[in-house]
């Protein structure tokens, strides 16, 4: 629910959808959700309990899990969805030794009405690690699956092809790895992983070298975009002291080729909705991170509380329909799956601005309490619908006092300025 402490505004987040949590299936005591897709009017989610993999569908009140077939033997884990419609869902990811390194990519079909393993090829003995990290759908019979090949002592960039009938490898310049994977059209394909950018044209892939500030490591996570709007997002790492300090980078591609937009905030996950508008995913120091756009910039978005500490991997929030985020939280010492929609049916958040590091207090359906940051600003996520008093102090000063009624699935913005003498 409780987010301070980040840079000044680029932009308020004021009438943006408001956020919150939804029962989703967690299966055992190692669970995780690491991609979700809205499809044909169904919302899907996939990841791991471990060792088996995980697909859940939401129903109007929660995500229930789908029977799915598993490799015996093997941590069997899904890491993306995506389809064309209703009767064509794919979920791609890999099955991992559990005596030694070495892994089989997988890549399971929905029909309509059942999910069904599809074979894919998979390259050296079985000490190599053949993973399937994301896919994108274009038609039933137009996919991509992108991933990595690796031994012990290399590591190649793996891009499979959907052409209808079977999974097929295609060459490629594009590194090591790469993690996320979008498809603007069949002739404009992105693929991101470490420091590369690649795009398949629809005769080839080609490679590009994703803008550095020296002595920063990058490992891009995902990408995302309509027509002339494309955005990438990653994790970045730099020297602090004697160890490496990390962050994150948005990246966006112009006219004259991709540019750092903003840096600072460790991201997994993005999806593009207009031009101008994005929403991106991550985790920082206070658990998850819901990062917006708008057309002044970036600017993070209210949390709603949730039971345990964790971050998110993925989001949807194209099309019609409410917007997903998915992940994982830690608690009672268990990962568990983590699920947020908006706008949220239930509850509400609120955007405010008070003097430096004031004392928030805030009576209503529920109570609590937050210091606003060094610039005065703070917010809340997750307030159940209804009538608050907000009361912001400092001492010394008159406390500032103001009455706000939440409305679910809406941001109000809120000014509340301590009269000091």
């Amino acid at each position: 629910m409780l987010v301070s402490g980040f840079p000044p505004a680029h932009a308020a987040v004021t009438g943006v959808p408001a956020w919150d949590w939804v029962p989703a299936a967690s299966p055992g005591t190692d669970a995780r959700l690491l991609d979700v897709a809205k499809v044909g009017g169904t919302v899907w989610a996939v990841g791991n309990a471990r060792p088996d993999p995980l697909v859940v569908r939401w129903n109007g009140t929660a995500f229930v899990r789908m029977a799915i077939p598993a490799l015996a033997s093997r941590n069997d884990v899904l890491e993306g969805v995506d389809g064309s419609g209703s009767g064509d869902v794919w979920a791609v990811g890999h099955a991992d030794r559990l005596d030694v390194v070495g892994s089989l990519s997988r890549a399971y079909h929905w029909n309509g009405t059942n999910w069904q393993l599809v074979p894919t090829p998979n390259s050296g003995g079985s000490g190599t690690i053949n993973d399937l990290l994301a896919v994108t759908v274009i038609s039933s019979n137009d996919a991509w699956a992108v991933g990595r090949v690796a031994d012990f002592s290399t590591s190649h960039a793996l891009t499979l092809h959907w052409n209808g009938a079977s999974w097929r490898r295609v060459s490629n310049p594009c590194g090591h790895v790469l993690n996320g994977v979008a498809a603007l059209s069949a002739t404009n394909v992105w693929a991101v992983g470490g420091n590369t950018l690649c795009r398949w044209n629809g005769s080839r892939w080609t490679a590009q070298t994703a803008p550095q500030i020296p002595g920063r490591l990058m490992d891009l996570q995902d990408v995302d975009g309509l027509p002339g709007a494309l955005w990438a997002v990653g994790l970045e790492a730099a020297p602090c002291g004697e160890g490496l300090c990390s962050s994150g980078i948005v990246l966006r591609r112009t006219s004259s080729g991709w540019v750092r937009e903003v840096e600072g905030f460790g991201l997994r996950g993005i999806s593009v909705v207009s031009s101008t508008e994005a929403w991106a995913v991550g985790s920082w120091a206070f658990g998850p991170l819901l990062l917006h756009r708008d057309s002044t910039g970036w600017r993070p978005a209210p949390t709603p509380d949730t039971p345990g500490v964790g971050g998110l991997e993925a989001v949807d929030a194209r099309g019609s329909g409410a917007d997903w985020a998915v992940g994982k939280q830690f608690a009672s010492g268990a990962s568990e799956t983590l699920a947020l929609i908006a706008p949220s049916p239930r509850s509400g958040a609120v955007e405010g601005q008070s003097s430096s590091n004031a004392a928030v207090t805030w009576v209503g359906p529920e109570s609590g309490s937050i210091d606003a940051d060094q610039f005065g600003h703070f917010q809340v996520g997750g307030l159940t619908a209804g009538s608050y008093t907000f009361i912001a102090a400092r001492q010394g000063c008159e406390p500032a006092v103001r009455t706000l009624s939440i409305t679910a699935g809406t941001t109000e913005a809120v000014t509340l300025l301590p009269a000091c003498p």
